[in-house]
């Protein structure tokens, strides 16, 4: 197993995301719903921001409690075939490295 590159992070802007992007990372993955806390950008407008500096986006939003195979597998799935270092973030971070641990203990991550 390699070691990956990655950083689990508390809910960014739109404004950070080219700050991001001049750090070398080559992909955002966000873990929150829609709307889940005051003044926070919805996925289209993190996605639209990726875009502008040439890095990927996805969105799997959950609930921490609501984490289902499911969603690890298309996590890991995602993480697998995408360019790192890869950039984690949720509101608080927690759902970010929750996420990423249980497909490497699934050994689901390559």
């Amino acid at each position: 197993m390699k070691k990956h590159q990655i950083t689990n992070a508390p809910q960014i802007g739109n404004e950070q995301v080219a700050q991001i992007a001049q750090k070398g990372y080559k992909t955002i993955i966000c873990f929150c719903k829609n709307d889940e806390c005051k003044h926070q950008p919805t996925h289209a407008e993190i996605e639209k921001s990726c875009h502008q500096v040439g890095i990927a986006f996805k969105a799997i939003p959950f609930a921490a409690s609501e984490l289902s195979h499911a969603q690890v597998t298309e996590f890991a799935e995602y993480f697998n075939q995408v360019e790192h270092p890869v950039y984690m973030y949720c509101q608080t971070g927690v759902r970010a490295k929750l996420i990423y641990q249980a497909a490497l203990v699934s050994g689901l991550l390559d």
